[in-house]
């Protein structure tokens, strides 16, 4: 998967930041729906983050989803009858990254 693709659908612009993926920092492929929740390795699961975005986004996910093994995003899965990997448990997700606090971000 070219990175420069997935860049170009977000604008070259981070969604944790809202600044440009052009520059300094180095980038990292972010998998929207993570393989712990069953997502898969395709496009539509992929965006570009900063990398201290990236970390920063993960730690949250960990925060918000209770653990590790994030069992309470499963359980949001599990309850709604959602396939997580499919484009409804891909936009779920994004919709529910909207109420993340990021902070020590690029540009935050």
């Amino acid at each position: 998967m070219s990175r420069r693709k997935i860049a170009k659908r977000s604008n070259y612009k981070c969604r944790v930041c809202n600044q440009s993926l052009i520059g300094e920092e180095a980038l990292k492929i972010n998998l929207i729906v993570p393989n712990l929740l069953g997502g898969k390795e395709k496009y539509e699961n992929m965006e570009m983050l900063h990398t201290s975005c990236c970390t920063q986004h993960n730690h949250l996910l960990k925060k918000y989803g209770e653990g590790k093994e994030l069992p309470k995003i499963q359980k949001f899965f599990r309850d709604k009858n959602i396939n997580p990997s499919s484009k409804e448990g891909i936009s779920l997700m994004k919709l529910q990254f909207k109420k993340f606090k990021y902070a020590n971000c690029k540009g935050k």
